[in-house]
């Protein structure tokens, strides 16, 4: 019997926003991102910003940082699934915390 394989391409058309307040999370996102094929990519520093962007240029995953001042990752994540034009938006948070007990599931 034959085994056939499929070639995966990592490239992909999928549209990535990505927010940290922090810019060196930022670079070393996009550069992590870039390198495994996600060219259709926006970077932000604000929670604000993530929604300013999404009304003109809904995003397929949004990934963010959870600690973040004016709008930490979980009112972000909120605001995105109350909005029923955003409502099924993917959403990665990622954080530097590392005490088990602060981390809940939203």
């Amino acid at each position: 019997m034959a085994l056939l394989l499929r070639k995966v391409n990592k490239t992909t058309d999928k549209r990535l926003l990505v927010v940290d307040d922090l810019a060196h999370m930022r670079y070393m996102l996009h550069g992590m991102l870039k390198k495994n094929g996600y060219n259709n990519l926006t970077v932000v520093e604000s929670g604000n910003s993530v929604l300013k962007e999404m009304a003109l240029h809904p995003a397929d995953l949004v990934i963010t940082d959870w600690l973040m001042p004016n709008m930490d990752g979980i009112v972000l994540l909120k605001k995105i699934k109350s909005d029923p034009k955003l409502f099924l938006t993917a959403v990665l948070m990622i954080t530097g915390v590392d005490e088990t007990d602060k981390i809940r599931y939203t």
